[in-house]
Order: C-alpha cells, then sequence, then structure tokens
C-alpha cells in the first residue's frame, strides 16, 4: 500500500514539475531597490509571481495586465516587470524603482 500512494505521489509531482519551464518556476531573483530594500521574485507561472519582501513574508501577486511591463498585483501591492528594473510598491508607500542585485 505505501509503494502504491507514493508511486502516485511520484506521478503527480513528475507531471507537475514536467509542466514547469525553468523560466516558470525558477529560483529568486534578487533586485536592490532605490529605497535600499532588497526583494526577491520568482515566476511562478507566465500568470503569477512570489514576491520575497525583507520581513521574510511572501506573497503570490497574479498578473493582472502586460500594457507596459507585466503588472502584477493585488489590493495592497504591485509590481510592474519592464526586463531589466522592477518598479515595486506596497501599500501607500511612494514606488521604487529595483534593479538586478549582483
Amino acid at each position: 500500500m505505501r509503494l502504491g500512494i507514493f508511486g502516485i505521489g511520484l506521478a503527480a509531482a513528475l507531471a507537475v514539475g514536467g509542466c514547469a519551464t525553468g523560466a516558470e518556476s525558477g529560483p529568486d531573483r534578487y533586485y536592490a531597490c532605490s529605497d535600499g530594500s532588497r526583494i526577491g521574485v520568482s515566476f511562478l507561472s507566465q500568470d503569477a509571481v512570489r514576491v520575497r519582501l525583507p520581513s521574510r513574508k511572501n506573497l503570490i501577486l497574479p498578473l493582472v495586465s502586460e500594457d507596459a511591463g507585466n503588472r502584477y498585483a493585488d489590493e495592497r501591492h504591485e509590481l510592474v516587470d519592464r526586463g531589466d528594473q522592477l518598479t515595486w510598491k506596497a501599500g501607500q508607500a511612494a514606488a521604487v524603482t529595483c534593479r538586478p542585485d549582483r
């Protein structure tokens, strides 16, 4: 019975893993922001990102538009990906520009 459950779990993991590309589920890319903070961003799929905040809190933001860069947002947070830079806004704070942290 254990082997059966393990086999089902392994098959499900392989099926999910097989659907993802490196760009969709890659490790966090870290960005240094103009206010001195640093955030991590992981593109989970074409429709969502995970943002790792300095407080170690993780947010999942859905894609809401693709006009002038990919815009991911919820009711309090906004991340706009323009390729070589991000714009990050949390709550009522002013938006900051973030660049890859090398």
